[in-house]
């Protein structure tokens, strides 16, 4: 790609773009990188140069544009970070800083803890500057883009890497564009044959379609016209990923995949409905289908009303109803007008758009407050990375959770004291426990006792980093003794889940792996350290047994390394049956990207008795496993899971 191209792009929405400041930037990178090639064979500046056209399609400034230019001359040549503050200033020194990873001669040993710690530190400073978020998730982009070029074990790790970090990053910032396309980047890697006969499936359905598509165009453009509505209709191209995700939840692949949608744009809010009135008088409308997510924003500041009807033909179509403001946002995400503040004042932007942003605090409180590498990333995952809801307080104020969150976390969220006394709630004014699940739209009033009342069992049942690390610090100073019961029920529950054995008939050798690691004296003190929150169950489960030990059920030396790609683990879920109940277990299971080999289910003789399901599924690794039944724990009226 020529260089000329990238400034062009970048002048038609940047006026007083520097130019020769851009193109100063542009042959710095060319001579740090002269003579380095990328695996496929092109030189080296050729990425920075894509990353950089990348970003104009987000509206970047200044500062982001030279950046990205600049953004691996600190990890892969001999220029330092002086270098680059000396020549382009300070701000962009620390947007380049914020995307390099750290030294390998800092961490030679462990290259799992310099990768969390490379994350904490790009977390760091995207809370000074969140455009640092923008610059890595072009890099990332284009990277995956060439994966192809990967050794096949370093793609799968990249790839699910992004997986867990960046497409989440993507939804939390509302830029579905890129979301997207890492979503069938990662699908076309890590799944190739699913992905494949999606992609010859949903071709040969468009091509089906595609007169009901322009006819479908057709009818609601005339009738928005009669009504006197300038609007422009777009057909909305959805990502094989999503449909991939959506056969899970929907065994019918023919409607999925037949169902047209599209994008209806008018110039104002109320236009919105308005539009929506008219669909419904052209269509039927299907039940429970229609979302207003501009009276409800999403957390990722994501507008919309979306609708689905019955179209012409019988086939299914949605809609999406917004504003040209709402679409940009939809399509760049919400730092897509940053470039407006950032030019005279970027501290400016990223105050405005920290605001919208609070999630990126609750990352940093999670790498402070957690000792061990692993738990950051799991608990990015839980906490942080997965989708958002809206809750209410009484008087309206707006409280986000995670999805799976219970009014425990929604009392923690309002006030560490609240949660502390808190005793049970009312959702929408019917009394339920602390330990329900809430969803999108829920008005909780926790109601609390006048002296605190926390239980260490609550830390099996809160979802959020937030309210864990709230009990924790309250039982800090509980009695050894109290922490000592409550480790060891909590390990011997977790042994139960993955062993089925007792803490007592585990061998003094193995029990010493687990002493070593965490520093504690005897037993007694790691169950204190557990009991406490200080070491996490899991963790003792996999300083004790090997991976291969806990997935295949066989015996092997300590921490055997796996040769192994899968699994096939078979697990118990005992539940109360309900509507919906095996549709959202499988949706669940899905989006670790764990496949359901077989199941069979032994259904209660009514409804307030225990059904048991028994499900063999493939499991590439201990961790994605534990994420699994974590997961289904929290899905209502699952009463527990084991692994049999």
């Amino acid at each position: 790609m020529k260089f000329s191209a990238v400034i062009k792009k970048a002048k038609s929405y940047l006026p007083f773009l520097n130019r020769g400041k851009l193109m100063r930037a542009y042959n710095f990178a060319k001579k740090a990188h002269r003579g380095q090639k990328r695996l496929g064979g092109q030189s080296y500046l050729s990425h920075p140069v894509f990353v950089t056209e990348i970003l104009t399609h987000f509206f970047a400034d200044e500062d982001i544009l030279i950046a990205a230019l600049l953004h691996d001359v600190l990890e892969d040549t001999a220029y330092t970070i002086k270098d680059i503050k000396k020549r382009f200033g300070q701000n962009v020194a620390l947007l380049v800083d914020g995307v390099t990873k750290l030294d390998k001669a800092q961490y030679p040993y462990d290259r799992a803890a310099r990768k969390i710690e490379s994350l904490k530190k790009f977390f760091r400073l995207s809370e000074k500057d969140l455009r640092v978020i923008l610059i890595k998730l072009a890099d990332r982009l284009h990277n995956m883009s060439t994966i192809k070029y990967l050794p096949i074990k370093r793609r799968v790790r990249f790839a699910t890497e992004t997986q867990d970090v960046y497409i989440p990053l993507a939804n939390l910032l509302g830029m579905w564009s890129v979301k997207n396309e890492l979503e069938d980047l990662c699908f076309e890697c890590l799944k190739p044959a699913q992905y494949n006969k999606i992609k010859n499936e949903y071709q040969r359905y468009c091509e089906e379609l595609r007169e009901i598509n322009k006819k479908t165009i057709g009818v609601v453009s005339n009738a928005l016209k009669k009504n006197n509505f300038h609007a422009d209709i777009e057909p909305r191209k959805k990502s094989l990923f999503s449909y991939y995700q959506k056969f899970a939840d929907n065994g019918n692949k023919n409607e999925v995949l037949k169902t047209l949608s599209f994008y209806i744009i008018v110039p104002k809010v109320k236009d919105c409905y308005s539009v929506l009135g008219i669909l419904h008088g052209l269509f039927k409308p299907r039940y429970g289908r229609i979302k207003d997510y501009i009276a409800i924003p999403k957390a990722n500041n994501y507008r919309s009303l979306h609708t689905a009807v019955f179209g012409i033909s019988g086939v299914p179509a949605e809609f999406q109803i917004r504003t040209p403001q709402m679409h940009k946002i939809d399509e760049f995400g919400m730092l897509s007008n940053i470039h407006k503040f950032s030019v005279k004042n970027p501290q400016k932007a990223s105050r405005i758009i920290r605001e919208k942003t609070k999630w990126l605090q609750k990352v940093l409180e999670i790498g402070d407050g957690l000792p061990h590498h692993q738990n950051f990333l799991d608990n990015l995952k839980m906490d942080v990375f997965q989708n958002r809801i809206f809750t209410f307080t009484p008087k309206g104020d707006i409280i986000d959770l995670p999805e799976g969150a219970t009014a425990l976390d929604f009392a923690y969220a309002v006030l560490s004291d609240v949660g502390h006394r808190a005793l049970k709630a009312e959702i929408d004014g019917a009394a339920v426990s602390v330990t329900t699940h809430l969803k999108t739209g829920d008005t909780v009033k926790i109601i609390t006792a006048k002296k605190p009342c926390p239980r260490l069992e609550w830390l099996n049942l809160v979802k959020t980093a937030d309210a864990k690390q709230k009990i924790k610090t309250y039982f800090k100073e509980e009695s050894e003794g109290k922490c000592h019961k409550f480790g060891r029920k909590l390990l011997e529950s977790e042994l139960t889940h993955f062993q089925k054995i007792n803490l007592s008939k585990i061998p003094e050798a193995k029990i010493r792996l687990a002493l070593e690691k965490f520093e504690a004296g005897d037993l007694k003190k790691l169950l204190i350290m557990v009991g406490r929150g200080e070491v996490l169950p899991k963790e003792v489960l996999n300083a004790i047994f090997s991976e291969e030990e806990v997935l295949s059920g066989k015996t092997f030396s300590p921490h055997k390394k796996s040769s192994r790609a899968l699994y096939p683990v078979k697990i118990i879920i005992n539940f109360k049956d309900r509507v919906g109940l095996f549709r959202d277990i499988a949706s669940t299971i899905s989006r670790f990207n764990v496949n359901i080999v077989k199941v069979s289910v032994q259904a209660p003789p009514d409804k307030s008795k225990i059904g048991a399901m028994e499900m063999i599924i493939e499991i590439k690794e201990l961790n994605q496993l534990m994420d699994v039944f974590t997961a289904l724990e929290q899905v209502e009226n699952i009463i527990g899971v084991h692994k049999k």
